[in-house]
């Protein structure tokens, strides 16, 4: 699914669970988590299809890296793996994937395959009717994480071609020391 999906259905959530906003943002942050270290392979693999990417980044070791976010980080990862198991399947091991496969619909975007699930569409309506519902300061508190989030796994992408695990485990790190210090959570 495509990461704007992922961060909608965090906000489905939050409006559901009635969530105030420092929760809502640590709930779209772990809807993230799993696809954050793209920022990190893009760099060191302009190509989309990294053999590191599939063993680490959608597998059940992301739920590790949110755990300084609590409870709701780690609500939000189980979602984001919740809808991947559905549109895709999920890498465990670098050559195993579960999950369901349905039929998306294809289209080609500057010669890369791009795929769309028909349920993309139904929880990106959900997800824009929950966030007019919850407000505009619950999106501006939840880009504050993900935006921080962006040059943080930048930073950290020379450790990435030591071990992605390590790189992905300090920038989370990272950013949960600065969210912190900056008292955003």
């Amino acid at each position: 699914m495509l990461g704007t999906t992922h961060i909608l259905l965090g906000f489905i959530f939050a409006y559901f669970l009635k969530l105030d906003k420092k929760k809502s943002a640590k709930l779209i942050l772990g809807s993230l988590a799993p696809d954050l270290s793209y920022v990190q392979m893009i760099i060191v693999h302009p190509s989309w299809s990294s053999p590191t990417r599939a063993f680490f980044n959608h597998s059940i070791v992301s739920f590790a890296y949110v755990l300084p976010f609590g409870p709701y980080g780690l609500l939000g990862n189980a979602l984001h793996l919740l809808c991947d198991f559905y549109a895709r399947g999920i890498p465990l091991l670098s050559d195993r994937i579960i999950g369901l496969n349905p039929h998306p619909w294809t289209f080609y975007l500057a010669n890369s395959k791009v795929m769309f699930y028909p349920i993309e569409l139904i929880i990106s309506l959900m997800g824009l009717y929950a966030l007019t519902k919850l407000g505009m300061t619950y999106l501006f508190e939840s880009l504050k994480l993900l935006l921080a989030a962006v040059p943080i796994f930048a930073l950290f992408t020379p450790l990435y071609m030591v071990s992605p695990y390590l790189s992905t485990l300090a920038s989370f790190l990272a950013l949960y020391h600065i969210s912190k210090h900056r008292k955003w959570l």
